[in-house]
Formats: structure tokens, sequence, C-alpha cells
């Protein structure tokens, strides 16, 4: 059974959250912890999804003017292709919708998930850009009316 929920600021879930995300971005594509883990973590809405009790996936999301920003999407390795993402991706979406409807969904996306995202309803704007060494696409979704 998969189950994504809101986790609370330095409780035991967020550790497995932070745990999955330093897993995939610092230890598997090499990004620097101190990017990873920033000032803005006590002020962000956390998320865990769990498969069968066990931690797989994370991400939060940070209001910033007059957006709500996906970030720090993260899988593990075991766990993609298998819809675990997609579930993060659609709980995430969900409380963003409902919590903050006047705020803009988007994001930074590595390139090599852009697609992923593009099957969930995200569009690619702008240029190809550099974030920790790695190229991303603004990307932002668009509510459907």
């Amino acid at each position: 059974m998969t189950e994504t929920k809101m986790v609370t600021f330095n409780s035991p879930e967020y550790l497995a959250a932070v745990k999955i995300r330093k897993d995939v971005f610092v230890i598997e594509q090499n990004i620097p912890e101190e990017l990873e883990v920033d000032q803005y973590e006590k002020n962000c809405e956390h998320f865990l999804t769990k498969v069968d009790g066990i931690p797989a996936a994370a991400g939060r999301l940070r209001i910033k003017d007059s957006t709500i920003k996906f970030e720090r999407i993260a899988c593990l390795k075991n766990y993609r292709g298998t819809g675990v993402g997609r579930n993060l991706m659609q709980k995430m979406l969900e409380h963003a919708l409902s919590a903050h409807p006047n705020l803009t969904p988007y994001m930074h996306s590595q390139t090599i998930a852009a697609a992923f995202y593009e099957k969930l309803g995200w569009t690619s704007e702008g240029e190809v850009f550099y974030e920790a060494d790695l190229p991303h696409i603004a990307m932002i979704y668009k509510r459907q009316k």
C-alpha cells in the first residue's frame, strides 16, 4: 500500500524525507549537502510517501511570491517507475491547489525529469539553466478550467 502525507518539520517522518533527499541528491547526484538542506526547511510543507510502511519518496512545497514552488522531489531508485513518484506529485498538487488556490504551482525540474512532469500536466517554460551544475527547466502547472 502506498501512502503520501504531509509531515511536520523535525518529526521522525521529516527526517526520513530528508534522508531520501540526501540519498538521491547528495549521494546519487553529488549535489553538495549545504545546497540540499537549506534555510527554507522550517518554512516549507514537507511530504513523505511510504510503500508498505517504508519511506520511498519525498518532496516539499515553498511559497515564493505568487507561486507555490515544488522542490526537492526525490524518489529512491528502487521505487522509480512504480508509480510512487506520480502518487507523491498528485498528493502534493492536490494539497497545493486546495490549500493555496491563489498561488501558481511552479518548479525547477532537472531536464532528465521534465518528461515525467509533462505527463502529469506540467508545462516547460523558458530556456534550460543550471542549478547545482545540473541542467534544469522552469515548469508550471496550469489549473484545469
